[in-house]
């Protein structure tokens, strides 16, 4: 069976992260990432759920778990 690519990598979400803040303002930085790893492994390793649902597991635990600064 073939490898699937994942959906998502912590570098992304860090990326896109990155490019918030340089938007909008505010610090940047991971204060967690072992939260932000758990999600992403959680989403890739569940490749019959949908998109929906994948991403409101990472909203979810990005939102509720505090990974990343936000001031």
């Amino acid at each position: 069976m073939a490898k699937r690519k994942p959906l998502i990598t912590v570098e992304e979400i860090i990326e896109i992260h990155e490019n918030i803040i340089k938007k909008y303002g505010g610090e940047s930085g991971v204060l967690n990432r072992g939260i932000l790893e758990f999600a992403v492994d959680w989403v890739n390793s569940h490749p019959r759920k949908s998109i929906f649902w994948k991403v409101a597991i990472l909203m979810r635990e990005i939102i509720s778990g505090h990974p990343l600064t936000q001031f």
